[in-house]
């Protein structure tokens, strides 16, 4: 096996482990009591009753779920493509392969 195929290999399965040591597979029960027991407050009062001005420093942040920008991945994506033409580049140059007979 040639050294960019053992380096690919070992790179691919370092980072198996790693995505599966994020998963949480406890059950559903378990996965409950893990927690510490935080009761929520609700206001049970009526809309007409509760107060009208709420404080602007008070409000909870909307995120967009997965706490990428799209600049971000854009810049992965543009970082894959590019290693992945280097592969190749460096692949071409490992087993001395010219151009295309049609170019």
């Amino acid at each position: 096996m040639s050294r960019i195929a053992t380096i690919t290999t070992i790179v691919a399965l370092g980072l198996v482990p790693a995505a599966a040591a994020a998963q949480d597979l406890r059950s559903p029960d378990a996965r409950d009591l893990s927690r510490p027991a935080i009761t929520k407050v609700i206001d049970l009062r009526s809309p007409d009753a509760r107060d009208v001005f709420t404080s602007p420093i008070a409000r909870p942040a909307t995120s967009n779920g997965h706490g990428l920008s799209a600049w971000a991945i854009v810049a992965i994506a543009a970082a894959s493509l590019g290693s992945c033409a280097l592969l190749v580049a460096m692949t071409r140059r490992y087993r001395q392969v010219s151009r295309p007979v049609g170019a």
